[in-house]
């Protein structure tokens, strides 16, 4: 057991961080932080919002079963963001010049409303799963550390990032982001750490990654690369960002911060690994923290845990709300609300995501799982956002590419057939259908 002041210090301070933050602002402040964001705040954001709790738990499980070539993970997120980092100025660009919040935003605007919605759902559904997936391991790890009941440590979690976000916006997320980062950059090292030599993990631990499937080395590699393509917080933060000077060294910076968190993580893991061979990999960072850690260090760990947690879900509750407002609410309405409608759809959205994720969340229970579903899905979409930075898409072939991966992901989520190697397969299925799709029809059109 912890000393709970611990948590309970670190929640007023967030509802406070939100409600100072809600005083006197413009809709547009709510909204996207009136595009200003500095370097410090992006890369914190961008941090904060990649290693929350679904990472530390799942990472931490693939560690358990797989060692140290999950670092490889981590190793392709600090390629995937230098990479973004040289589209990004002309995303953000466009986005400013159009008043772009979301994806589809961008979709609508390249290929029209009919591709624009198809993507805006499944950026929903991405999202939506992103958030249940927080939800859960901070859930689940909440009720484990703590001794509350699984039904109490959920609707702590849903009321605390409710009622800030509820109150601050954007600017909410932010300055939380901030405040999370700079708590999840020091504990993050302190619990490894610690962890790791408790457990006494011998040198040869780390040294089999030439053992290794390259099935798997090349699955964690474009999980980690390719995943920020269709991230939808990080298209968020490159609409926010105050200039192009910030984008480029923002995604620099977050890569190499990325990469050391990451291997704080694998510390994490190899360290319950080798201390306790024969427990539940999904349970390998709540039983070694709670085994590995001392007391006094122990509630330090809790608000690590929920700082990744709050850290990650504010900002992917606020992506989908305004998703809501904007692709869906006024899409459907058919015309653009101004600053106050705007923030008022997605503060609705805010109270309606959170509830139905509570919801959601008291009855799906098995984060990896969930994680790995999300991956495949999100990969239906990221070769044709590549594809549009590099040249001019056909919207059918982009259409044929998205339904296809979709169909693909669908039949091996039905079959049950959920893992690294079948998710990261809709990639290929959906650059394979895109490149023919697009040859076919250029042909026929010059035919």
């Amino acid at each position: 057991m912890f000393d709970v002041s611990y948590l309970i210090g670190y929640i007023i301070l967030l509802i406070l961080i939100g409600y100072f933050s809600g005083r006197k602002q413009s809709g547009d402040e709510f909204m996207i932080a009136n595009r200003q964001l500095g370097l410090f705040e992006f890369v914190s954001t961008i941090v904060a919002t990649l290693v929350g709790g679904t990472v530390l738990v799942v990472y931490t499980a693939y560690t358990y079963v797989y060692g140290i070539v999950t670092l490889l993970g981590f190793v392709g997120a600090t390629l995937g963001f230098i990479f973004f980092a040289y589209i990004a100025k002309n995303l953000r660009k466009i986005g400013k010049e159009n008043n772009f919040h979301t994806v589809a935003d961008f979709f609508h605007f390249k290929y029209g409303k009919k591709l624009g919605h198809l993507v805006a759902m499944i950026i929903f559904t991405v999202i939506l799963i992103a958030i249940l997936k927080q939800f859960i391991s901070g859930t689940q790890i909440l009720a484990a550390l703590s001794g509350f009941s699984y039904e109490a440590s959920l609707a702590i979690t849903a009321t605390v990032i409710l009622l800030y976000l509820v109150m601050g916006g954007f600017q909410s997320v932010v300055k939380t982001d901030v405040f999370q980062y700079l708590v999840v950059l020091f504990l993050i090292f302190v619990v490894g750490v610690m962890s790791f030599k408790k457990a006494e993990v011998p040198v040869n631990e780390l040294l089999q990654l030439d053992a290794s499937d390259p099935k798997l080395l090349t699955s964690f590699l474009l999980i980690g690369s390719l995943s920020v393509w269709h991230a939808a917080d990080v298209w968020q933060r490159v609409y926010a960002a105050k200039n192009d000077k910030i984008i480029k060294q923002g995604f620099f910076i977050s890569g190499i911060v990325i990469l050391i968190l990451g291997a704080g993580i694998t510390m994490i893991g190899l360290a319950a690994r080798n201390a306790f061979p024969d427990i539940d990999s999904s349970q390998a960072l709540v039983f070694g923290m709670t085994n590995l850690l001392p007391p006094g260090v122990l509630g330090l760990g809790v608000v690590l845990l929920f700082a990744a947690i709050m850290s990650s879900a504010d900002t992917l509750l606020f992506v989908l709300a305004t998703s809501f407002a904007k692709d869906f609410v006024s899409q459907r309405k058919g015309i653009e609300p101004n600053e106050d409608e705007l923030r008022a759809y997605t503060r609705i959205g805010i109270m309606f995501i959170v509830l139905l994720v509570s919801l959601l969340t008291y009855f799906f229970r098995d984060v990896v799982h969930i994680a790995l579903v999300n991956v495949g899905l999100g990969f239906s979409l990221t070769p044709s956002i590549i594809g549009s930075f590099i040249g001019d898409l056909n919207p059918k072939a982009v259409l044929i590419s998205v339904l296809s991966a979709l169909l693909y992901w669908l039949v091996w989520v039905l079959l049950g057939h959920i893992d690294p190697n079948t998710m990261t397969s809709v990639l290929l299925v959906s650059t394979t259908t895109l490149i023919i799709a697009q040859k076919v029809i250029k042909n026929s059109n010059n035919g």
